[in-house]
C-alpha cells in the first residue's frame, strides 16, 4: 500500500511539552492529585509548571492560579486530576486559553456505563472542535525518560521504574503498563517512551505508534491492545512504523469469549475476532506475544535492530542434549539448522575430537580446559557457512569470570567484525559479566528455548523488514461490481463474480427439463444440475445437487428427481428454477470468501474446501484489498500448499491464477465493505490450467438470518 504519512506535530506538544498545568492538584504528594506534580518535579522536568487549585496559591512549591486563563504565557500540556464531572469545564478552560493538548488522569467515562459514555463523547467533540490532543480519560498518562516528563500517578513510578533505553511502550490499560514497567525494571530493560491511552477518547494506539515511529530515541515498540475502533488508521500506523524501520510487537488480548466480555466492560470497545486480528496484525507486519514474557523478550531481542539476512542458523552447546532441545525449537519457529559444510566439521573436530559437529555442535566438557575453542567454533562457522544467526548455550560456565574475560577478547572482535550477524548466548551469570555481554551487541538469555525463541522473533522481524508493501490502485476498487442490497441466489451472485473477472463456469437457469437439455448441449457434456432457490441455503442438506450428467437422458432425469427430492426435504421452499452448468472435471477443491467484519472491516479467506471445509479448517486471512504478494504468501501460508503444490506426482494447481482470484476478490470485498457481510465461493476449484468458482453464497449486512441466499 502507498506509504502513509501521518502528522505527529500536534502530539509533540502533547509528550514533548514545555510548558505543563495540572488541575486538581493536591498538596498532598501521595495523593493522585498530588503525583504528577511530585513526578515532574523528582524527574527533572526543566520547563514552567503550574498547578490549578482555586483555594490555594501555591501547591508543592509550584504557583497555583484559579485557572488556566489567568496564567501568563503559552501552555503546552494540561494534566486533568479532577471529577469526572468537572474534567469538561477543565478542558473548556484549556480550550480558551489556548492550551495545545491535555492528559486526563480521572475516571468514570465509557469504562462504567451511558452518562459515562455521554461525558466522554463530549471529550471527544471538545477535542475535534478546538483541535487540541487528549490523551484519556482514564489512563495513567505518560512518562517521557528522554525529556525528563513523568505525567502520571501511578505508584510504580517511584517503586519499581525501568533505566532508560530505546523501548518506546504503549498500552490502552494502565495497570497493565504499570506492570510491564515494573517486569522492566527486573529484568534490566530501558523504556524511553512509557503512554497509556485508556479509554481513547481521541488519542489512541495508532497515534501513539506513529509518533513513537518519528521518534529518535526508539528503536522498537511495544503495545497492549484490547481492540480498535479504527481499523485503517491502526494499519496506516503500523506500516509507518515499518516504513521507519521500527519493529512492532503486541500482545492482544480478548482471544476467548471471556475476554471478549472483559474487554468490552473494561474500554467498552470490541475486541474482533481473533483470527482475523492475527492475520491482520501479521499482515502489517508486527510481531504478536501471548504473554509479558514473550512481549518483553522479543523487545530485548529487537531493540538492536539485528536484521539477519536469513533463518540459517547454528546451535554452539556445551550439552548434546539442550543443544536437541534447542535445534527442535529453532525448526519449530522456522529457523533452518543446516548439517554443516563437510569443511566446517572437519575444522571443529580436529580441535574438538569428541565433538558433534553435524549441527547442533556439541562441544562437551573439552571446551573447560580452553575456552577459547568456543570462538574458534564460531570463527569456522561463519568463515566457511552462509549462517547468519549463532544460538549458543554455555550453562553456568557465564559465573566463572576469569573464563569469561577470557572468551570475551576474541568473541568481541568477531562481533565488531560481523555486525550483521545475530550472536544470541543462554548463560548463568552474573549481572555484570551479563551487561559486558550485552553491550558488546549479545543477547543473553538464562534460558535456552528463550534464547532460540528470541532468535526465532529476530528473523521474524527481518522477514517483516524485507517485504515488499502491496499497492492496491483505488481504481481498481471503483471498477469492481456492488451487490444491489437485494438477497441474490447463486447464480446471481456468481454473475458478479464474473462481473468482478473471477472465472465462473458456463450455466444457465431453466424451467423445464427440455431447456435443461437444450442448455446442457450447448454448454457441453458433463453437466451438474443444481436448484435455484433463496429459501434453501445449503444445496446439498436436501439433495438439491446432482454430478455427473453425461446424456440428454441422464440431464431430464436428473431434472425431475431433483425436483422430487426438494419438494421431498423443503416443501414449502419457493424454487426458482434449475441451474445447468458445466462441471470441472479434476482439479483441487478449495473454499474463498469474504467476511466483513464489524471491527477490522473486509477480509479475505482462503482454505482446502469442499463440503469439509470445516472439518480440515485449514483457513488464512488477509484484510482486503491486497496485492499479488499478499495473495502468493497467503496461499503458501496453507497447511495444505503441499496438496495445491503438486505433491505425491498430482498435477499442480495454476497457483498464479489462484492468486489472481484472490486479489479481485480482495477488491469486491473493499468495493462492497457497505454491502457484503459475507461471501463464501465453495467450492473454488483449483486446476493446472485455470481457477473457477463453482458454486457461491453470499450474506448481505442487511440480511435476516431467514434471508441468506444461496
Amino acid at each position: 500500500m502507498p506509504k502513509p504519512r501521518p502528522s505527529t506535530a500536534a502530539l509533540s506538544t502533547v509528550f514533548e511539552p514545555n510548558a505543563i498545568v495540572v488541575y486538581g492538584a493536591s498538596s498532598d504528594p501521595n495523593k493522585i492529585g498530588g503525583r504528577p506534580l511530585r513526578y515532574l518535579k523528582e524527574l527533572g522536568f526543566n520547563g514552567r509548571l503550574y498547578a490549578i487549585n482555586p483555594a490555594r496559591d501555591s501547591v508543592q512549591g509550584v504557583r497555583s492560579f484559579p485557572s488556566a486563563t489567568a496564567i501568563d504565557g503559552e501552555l503546552d500540556l494540561a494534566v486533568i486530576v479532577v471529577p469526572s464531572e468537572s474534567v469538561l469545564g477543565a478542558l473548556q478552560d484549556c480550550v480558551r486559553k489556548g492550551v495545545k493538548g491535555a492528559v486526563v488522569l480521572s475516571s468514570g467515562f465509557s469504562e462504567v456505563g451511558s452518562k459515562g459514555a455521554h461525558m466522554q463523547a463530549q471529550i471527544t467533540a471538545l477535542a475535534r472542535a478546538s483541535g487540541m490532543r487528549i490523551l484519556g480519560p482514564n489512563c495513567l498518562g505518560f512518562v517521557n525518560g528522554v525529556r525528563g516528563i513523568s505525567v502520571t500517578f501511578s505508584p510504580s513510578r517511584e517503586l519499581r521504574w525501568p533505566q532508560l533505553g530505546s523501548i518506546g511502550f504503549v498500552t490502552q490499560s494502565g495497570a497493565f503498563g504499570s506492570h510491564s514497567a515494573a517486569v522492566c525494571c527486573n529484568r534490566g530493560l530501558g523504556l524511553g517512551m512509557w503512554i497509556t491511552t485508556g479509554n481513547e477518547a481521541d488519542i489512541d494506539v495508532a497515534d501513539c505508534i506513529v509518533f513513537l515511529a518519528g521518534d529518535s530515541h526508539t528503536t522498537v515498540i511495544v503495545g497492549y491492545i484490547e481492540g480498535c475502533r479504527d481499523a485503517p488508521k491502526l494499519a496506516a500506523a503500523l506500516d509507518h512504523a515499518r516504513l521507519n524501520g521500527k519493529q512492532v510487537i503486541l500482545l492482544k488480548a480478548g482471544t476467548s469469549d471471556a475476554g471478549v466480555a472483559a474487554v468490552a466492560s473494561h474500554t467498552a470497545m470490541l475486541a474482533g475476532r481473533d483470527e482475523l486480528f492475527d492475520a491482520f496484525l501479521r499482515q502489517h507486519g508486527v510481531i504478536r506475544a501471548r504473554s509479558v514474557d514473550e512481549l518483553l523478550d522479543t523487545a530485548y531481542a529487537c531493540a538492536p535492530r539485528i536484521r539477519p539476512a536469513s533463518p540459517r542458523t547454528a546451535i554452539i552447546s556445551t550439552s548434546g542434549g539442550v543443544g536437541v532441545i534447542m535445534a527442535d525449537a529453532a525448526i519449530e519457529g522456522g529457523l533452518r539448522i543446516d548439517p554443516l559444510p563437510a569443511e566446517v566439521q572437519d575444522k571443529i573436530r580436529a580441535m574438538l575430537p569428541y565433538a558433534g559437529t553435524r549441527n547442533p555442535i556439541d562441544t562437551t566438557a573439552q571446551m573447560v580446559n580452553d575456552i577459547t575453542l568456543v570462538s574458534k567454533c564460531f570463527e569456522h562457522v561463519i568463515a566457511g557457512s552462509t549462517t547468519d544467526i549463532i544460538v549458543t548455550h554455555l550453562s553456568f560456565i557465564g559465573y566463572d569470570t576469569a573464563l569469561m574475560d577470557e572468551l570475551s577478547g576474541p568473541l568481541f572482535v568477531l562481533r565488531r567484525k560481523h555486525p550483521e550477524k545475530l550472536f544470541v548466548l543462554s548463560m548463568l551469570c552474573s549481572e555484570n559479566i551479563r551487561r559486558r555481554y550485552e553491550a558488546a551487541g549479545f543477547l543473553v538469555f538464562e534460558d535456552p528455548t528463550r534464547a532460540v525463541q528470541a532468535a526465532v522473533k529476530c528473523n521474524t522481524a527481518a522477514a517483516f523488514a524485507r517485504e515488499a508493501f502491496s499497492r492496491v490502485d483505488a481504481a481498481d476498487t471503483r471498477a469492481m461490481p456492488i451487490m444491489n442490497g437485494k438477497p441474490a441466489t447463486e447464480f446471481e451472485a456468481k454473475q458478479v463474480l464474473r462481473a468482478a473477472g473471477i472465472p465462473v463456469p458456463a450455466e444457465a437457469v431453466v424451467d423445464s427439463a427440455d431447456a435443461a437439455v437444450s442448455e446442457a448441449c450447448s454448454i457441453g457434456f458433463p453437466v451438474v444440475l443444481k436448484v435455484v432457490s433463496r429459501d434453501i441455503p445449503h444445496k446439498t442438506e436436501v439433495g438439491g445437487v446432482i454430478l455427473n450428467l453425461s446424456t440428454p437422458e441422464a440431464v431430464v432425469a436428473g431434472f425431475n428427481e431433483l425436483h422430487a427430492r426438494v419438494h421431498a426435504a423443503a416443501p414449502h421452499a419457493n424454487i426458482e428454477g434449475i441451474l445447468v452448468g458445466k462441471q470441472i472435471v479434476g482439479g483441487i477443491e478449495t473454499i474463498a470468501g469474504i467476511l466483513n467484519d464489524p471491527v477490522l472491516g473486509p477480509f479475505v479467506m482462503l482454505g482446502l474446501g469442499g463440503i469439509f471445509a470445516e472439518v480440515f479448517n485449514d483457513v488464512v486471512f488477509r484484510r482486503a484489498p491486497f496485492g499479488i504478494e499478499h495473495a502468493s504468501k497467503m496461499i503458501r501460508e496453507l497447511r495444505s500448499f503441499s496438496v495445491l503444490d503438486g505433491a505425491r506426482g498430482q498435477s499442480r494447481a495454476d497457483l498464479a491464477a489462484l492468486a489472481d482470484v484472490l486479489c479481485r476478490l480482495s477488491r469486491l470485498a473493499a468495493a462492497n465493505v457497505g454491502t457484503i457481510q459475507s461471501m463464501d465461493i465453495n467450492p473454488l476449484i483449483a486446476c493446472p490450467d485455470g481457477v473457477f468458482a463453482v458454486d457461491a453464497m453470499v450474506v448481505l449486512l442487511s440480511d435476516s438470518a431467514s434471508e441468506k441466499c444461496a
